[in-house]
């Protein structure tokens, strides 16, 4: 996982942390599609830690834990779904110029949809929101966009790319618009 977060404050200061991280996910069907049913139940996890993101002046440790119940229906070539569930968030901050911490836990909910492009291609995208009620932050939607492609009926291949955007909140002295930038390079196991 490639991670960039961009934070704007009021006093036309940008920082931009980069760097690595990882995340492990697991879908389980609870309820699968069959010839009779057009309709299923998935419920995904997924866990995202990006550790010792560095600016020039500051570093942020970043995780993030997400579970949800995924309802979807077959239409055509796809599915679409909506997750329903809870997100949790934790950023802590330091450096020179700023230490802060951030720990939230959230409803979060979401829309999305799977189009198989060709037999072995599919693109996932969703769009999910939360609302976290800390002082430092409040509202988050988060865009991803996977493209995956099938090696085998088990082994699938992908790569997603993750954006993350936070409401404007003013912490004493400064105004914050958090940003988040992920590009993701993963290997799914099917069982």
């Amino acid at each position: 996982v490639d991670h960039t977060i961009n934070v704007s404050t009021s006093s036309s200061t940008s920082m931009e942390f980069t760097g690595l991280g990882y995340e492990i996910g697991a879908n389980f069907n609870l309820y699968k599609l069959s010839d009779e049913k057009i309709y299923g139940l998935d419920v995904p996890l997924k866990l995202t830690v990006a550790p010792n993101l560095e600016d020039d002046i500051a570093s942020i440790d970043v995780t993030r834990l997400n579970g949800s119940l995924r309802p979807y229906i077959a239409v055509g070539k796809g599915y679409l779904f909506a997750d329903i569930g809870l997100s949790y968030i934790s950023a802590e901050t330091s450096g020179a110029l700023v230490s802060e911490d951030f720990s939230e836990t959230s409803f979060a909910f979401g829309v999305g949809g799977e189009l198989t492009l060709a037999k072995s291609f599919r693109v996932t995208p969703s769009l999910n929101w939360a609302s976290y009620g800390g002082e430092t932050h409040d509202e988050c939607t988060l865009l991803t966009i996977p493209l995956s492609y099938s090696l085998s009926e088990k082994f699938d291949v992908s790569l997603a790319y993750e954006r993350a955007s936070f409401s404007t909140k003013t912490i004493p002295g400064r105004s914050v618009e958090p940003e988040t930038d992920a590009f993701l390079l993963g290997f799914d196991m099917k069982f």
